[in-house]
């Protein structure tokens, strides 16, 4: 199943533009990838934190990180639900 893409327009400083696509460069992951592996992350936690360290001798294949971002969203979502589920049930509690 094709999930369904939107664009999300930012204004970024130019410098930070710039060392962020040489950063994902040296990666070897597209920038794209890398916004969107933060914003599934930040849904997720609900806080902001994310680290990744160039590695040359080892850098994820388009298909491993495909895989990486697919497991990454089942458990956001399955995290999202646990939580609302316990909300729901404390709310029920009281």
């Amino acid at each position: 199943m094709t999930k369904k893409k939107e664009n999300i327009h930012l204004r970024v400083d130019a410098e930070v533009k710039q060392k962020a696509q040489q950063t994902a460069s040296k990666l070897g992951i597209p920038l794209s990838i890398i916004i969107n592996a933060f914003l599934k992350e930040f849904i997720r936690k609900e806080s902001v934190a994310f680290a990744a360290r160039p590695n040359d001798k080892t850098q994820m294949t388009e298909l491993e990180l495909q895989d990486y971002l697919m497991e990454a969203e089942e458990r956001a979502v399955t995290e999202y639900l646990k939580k609302k589920k316990e909300k729901e049930e404390s709310e029920i509690d009281l």
